[in-house]
């Protein structure tokens, strides 16, 4: 049986083992299958209401997607944005595709109902589409947001979070751009006039856009990429040696299993639940390696370092291999003593743990705050290469994109490594600012003496 996902799924929610894309979002026509290829490829499909694959949602996610091999969790916010407006078009007796496909194009008024709709939160959606008690059969009418839409959905519980909202907007706004170049295509090829359903179209798709950019929160380039200092990286680490004095954990097993925690997520700057999940087996001693099956994006092999093997080794051999039968044969590496696989939540307290531990230690230390900090570590890294051996730019980008399990095409090792020429410009002009005044200083203070 292919897992199942239901296309009003929150993409962005995590509950402790539970992959994103299997959480159930509400009733819902629409499904979302995810299985792997013949090549070994994960592949994600819509699903309409009669278990048939929904063939035009599924070749625009093929031909704008997979062939430019973006991530599978990509294509299922994709496939589910897009089953979110066939929905809406659903509820008011149209069918979505056939429209697109004839240039029977949507309305302003119809483009902003959309909208509307896309900003609801999995449940609003779903009491829209469903009759409601003392409201009829019909859909609701929503209210307009106005100038300030960000305020609108801040106070209104009914919507989902700014950024997933802008994020579907922006699937469905591409999925119709497909659509209407397709339709103009067949228009030319058929010596049709197509000016208008241009003309139209562009005004559509820019309202659409508009309505998205609104909502959109960017975080490319500011302190919420913001990694740890290395020495406190250096001082968790050595707190946390089993037997350190200063380790807030209780000896033996916890302590063991808390510190190579801690070293995989140093080392790999891999994602919280790609930690939390890793099994035994994908742990490769002699290659100080640790294969991230459970990825959001990109599986991917990463490394560990030799402290990070070393600990591994110790730990499965003084306590794992004696967890009960039964809890072993799972091969979860991170459980409790019990084997029992610890959760997110358990994770966030650990780190919480850490936090008090060290009163200096910064109050944004979490697991995914040890990505960024990966990520500086690796900027610094190349910054240190001779000219001559320095890699260009381009490279960089691919190889942080590959080792952080981003798709060739993604923008994350672009933003990542304009934060840090950034901030090491900042450094350099404050060096600079600080030996213009130091040497003005020093000059007011030979003059002095002069005098």
């Amino acid at each position: 049986m292919s897992p199942v996902t239901r296309a009003h799924a929150d993409v962005d929610a995590e509950e402790p083992g539970v992959e994103p894309w299997r959480k159930r979002l509400g009733p819902q026509p629409f499904q979302i299958r995810r299985f792997n290829g013949r090549n070994g490829r994960a592949v994600a499909i819509l699903v309409d209401e009669k278990a048939g694959p929904a063939f035009y949602p599924n070749v625009f996610v093929t031909a704008a997607f997979v062939k430019a091999n973006r991530s599978p969790e990509t294509c299922v916010k994709a496939l589910a944005s897009i089953a979110m407006a066939r929905c809406w078009a659903k509820s008011r007796g149209a069918d979505l595709d056939l429209q697109l496909r004839t240039g029977d194009l949507l309305s302003i008024e119809e483009v902003e109902s959309l909208a509307d709709y896309l900003l609801l939160s999995a449940r609003a959606q779903a009491e829209q589409i469903t009759p409601v008690k003392n409201h009829g059969a019909g859909t609701q009418i929503l209210r307009p947001f106005g100038s300030r839409p960000q305020q609108a959905m801040a106070a209104d519980s009914r919507l989902a979070n700014p950024k997933e909202a802008a994020v579907r907007i922006h699937y469905v706004a591409e999925y119709f751009d497909w659509h209407l170049k397709l339709r103009l295509g067949s228009l030319e090829r058929l010596k049709r006039e197509s000016a208008d359903l241009r003309t139209l179209g562009e005004q559509l798709l820019s309202r659409l856009r508009q309505r998205g950019r609104g909502f959109n929160i960017s975080t490319s380039d500011d302190e919420t990429r913001e990694g740890i200092p290395a020495e406190m990286v250096d001082k968790i680490t050595a707190a946390l040696a089993p037997g350190s004095p200063d380790n807030p954990f209780e000896p033996g097993f916890v302590q063991d299993r808390n510190h190579l925690l801690w070293l995989l997520y140093a080392s790999s700057g891999a994602r919280r639940a790609e930690i939390q999940s890793v099994l035994v087996r994908d742990v490769v001693y002699a290659n100080r390696t640790v294969f991230v099956r459970r990825s959001k994006t990109q599986p991917r092999d990463v490394f560990i370092g030799k402290e990070g093997a070393e600990a591994f080794d110790s730990f499965v051999e003084t306590h794992w291999s004696r967890l009960p039968k039964a809890a072993r044969k799972h091969g979860q590496l991170f459980t409790d003593k019990q084997g029992r696989l610890l959760s997110l939540r358990q994770v966030n307290r650990i780190f919480e743990r850490i936090r008090a531990m060290l009163p200096d230690a910064p109050g944004y230390l979490t697991p995914h705050t040890m990505r960024r900090t990966w990520n500086d570590r690796f900027s610094e890294l190349v910054d240190q290469q001779p000219p001559d051996k320095r890699m260009d730019p381009e490279q960089e980008i691919r190889i942080r994109n590959k080792l952080q399990g981003w798709s060739p095409q993604s923008e994350m090792g672009a933003q990542y490594a304009r934060r840090h020429i950034r901030k090491r410009d900042d450094d350099l002009a404050e060096r600079l600012a600080n030996n213009i005044i130091e040497r003005g200083s020093g000059e007011r203070g030979r003059a002095e003496e002069e005098n």
